[in-house]
């Protein structure tokens, strides 16, 4: 690593404050979640299910929705204590090829392969169809209003109720697999599987080379609305973009060969997960065991910083 990395990363740890708490979903198993201690949930019962994506409110509240490919989708108001399984249209509880979700505050949205994108809070306390055209929804990600969406393959959506869908050019109009996306105030990211990715910081949005020149297997990423990211690339390494316009190649396991599924990053905390482990960060990575010292195959996290 660059001497100034090194000192900026050492910088930026020193400074978190706080605490968090981190939910991580299995592959074909189960749902954890961290408060200082790892405890299962089990929003479908004491079944394995193939977790798409768990998120926490971005509010802070305890609010929590989980969703399974294939499966249902579930909500909690109480940090996962208690769990109920949402209908998003009335009587309508079926399985449905669900890829991701976000809430935020009495806002929710889904995104379904195949299908459609559902939203829940704009106009009352229930679920309607937004006004995207049926696609190939991988991600999906809120903020407000603002709902940012993307298709595998397909086109990148930012649309709300009042203006209706509006197509993200941010590189020639054209599909792509977008495989990630994330919206936090003004700061947007996105991510193409077997592709480039885009952050949208300063007002427009502008490919990004944590690789250097090069087309990468993205699987995640989040931003914040201070406009620092993280975002992992498969078979090779999660990698942070701090204030100061630095990306940080983060080596979560310390070199060890690793499949990067996931990653999450809320203030200065951050967790990452292969097909085998889980990482968590608070000043320096380390490996997490929420279910023992065995290889479990992580495909989905979220984090959020507490008082």
């Amino acid at each position: 690593m660059h001497p100034l990395l090194s000192i900026i990363q050492q910088q930026r740890r020193a400074t978190s404050g706080g605490g968090y708490r981190i939910v991580a979903g299995e592959f074909n198993g189960r749902l954890w979640y961290y408060d200082g201690n790892w405890t299962e949930v089990r929003p479908a019962g004491d079944v394995n299910k193939q977790w798409a994506f768990c998120k926490f409110d971005k509010q802070g509240s305890g609010a929590m929705i989980a969703g399974v490919k294939n499966g249902r989708v579930y909500h909690s108001s109480d940090w996962g204590a208690n769990w109920s399984e949402m209908d998003t249209l009335p009587g309508e509880l079926i399985d449905r090829d669900w890829r991701d979700g976000a809430i935020d505050g009495s806002k929710m949205v889904l995104a379904e392969m195949g299908g459609k994108v559902y939203c829940y809070g704009w106009n009352g306390a229930y679920w309607e169809i937004s006004d995207l055209e049926s696609g190939n929804y991988q991600c999906v990600d809120l903020f407000g209003n603002q709902i940012l969406a993307g298709e595998y393959p397909g086109r990148l959506w930012l649309t709300d109720f009042s203006t209706g869908p509006q197509e993200v050019d941010n590189n020639g109009a054209q599909d792509r697999n977008w495989k990630s996306v994330s919206i936090n105030g003004s700061a947007m990211a996105a991510a193409v599987y077997g592709g480039r990715l885009f952050l949208h910081i300063d007002g427009g949005w502008g490919e990004q080379q944590p690789r250097g020149n090069t087309n990468s297997f993205w699987q995640k990423v989040v931003i914040q609305d201070d406009q620092t990211a993280i975002a992992a690339a498969l078979y090779t390494s999660v990698y942070s973009f701090d204030g100061e316009r630095n990306w940080i190649d983060e080596n979560p396991s310390a070199g060890a060969s690793s499949a990067y599924y996931t990653c999450a990053l809320s203030g200065n905390y951050m967790v990452a997960g292969t097909q085998q482990r889980l990482y968590k960060n608070e000043n320096g990575w380390a490996e997490t065991q929420p279910n023992g010292d065995v290889n479990i195959y992580w495909i989905c996290s979220d984090m959020i910083q507490v008082e």
